[in-house]
């Protein structure tokens, strides 16, 4: 996995409302485990996915939340060919 610099914002996306955004901070990576946090607030929660290459996934609030690095990556050099 491409290391993540800590304090990086990423953004997550409702699984439910893919069209609304929820920006966090990431605290802590590592190839199956996402520790993020909510910007100018104490709320820390943990996505996790089962094997590289795949999205990571969790939960806050009762609505679930998708970040998928590597689609972005991908969007990216489709974008530059």
């Amino acid at each position: 996995m491409k290391a993540v610099d800590m304090k990086t914002r990423i953004q997550l996306r409702d699984a439910d409302r893919p069209k609304e955004i929820f920006e966090v901070e990431v605290q802590e990576a590592t190839a199956t485990r996402l520790t993020v946090s909510v910007p100018n607030t104490v709320v820390t929660f943990v996505l996790t996915r089962r094997e590289e290459g795949a999205a990571y996934t969790g939960s806050l609030g009762g609505r679930v939340y998708v970040f998928a690095a590597n689609l972005k990556a991908r969007e990216a050099a489709r974008k530059q060919a």
